[in-house]
């Protein structure tokens, strides 16, 4: 009866460890120690698999161009207008805000929408 079940125990890890998937790389592992505390030595044996296959993007990345705004200050335009002339004759002039300063958004760069990097 032991001989009966050390041969089929031999024999499926025989085919365990003979077959192979092409995702997976299977191995055989052993460890032994002594256990502290409830006394006696232990022995552990298993058969475990891990994938070591990297799997190939399903699309090329493509960079698609998003415009970065930023605002920016527009100063304020002045003018210099003609008024006439005081009682002596020297002419005057006024300066006066023609347009006032404001923001203004504008274009700095572009990035890619799905990776982020700058795209120029």
């Amino acid at each position: 009866m032991k001989r009966a079940v050390l041969t089929s125990v031999i024999l499926l890890a025989g085919l365990l460890g003979s077959s192979s998937t092409a995702l997976a790389d299977h191995r055989w592992g052993f460890n032994f120690g002594v256990g502290v505390g409830f006394g006696g030595g232990y022995f552990q044996g298993g058969y475990g698999s891990y994938c070591h296959r990297e799997f190939p993007r399903r699309f090329a990345h493509v960079h698609v161009r998003i415009p970065v705004y930023s605002c920016v200050w527009v100063p304020p335009v002045y003018e210099t207008v003609f008024l006439g002339y005081d009682a002596c004759g020297i002419p005057m002039y006024r300066t006066l805000v023609r347009c006032n300063g404001y923001y203004r958004s504008v274009v700095t760069g572009y990035r890619c929408q799905s990776c982020g990097a700058a795209c120029y």
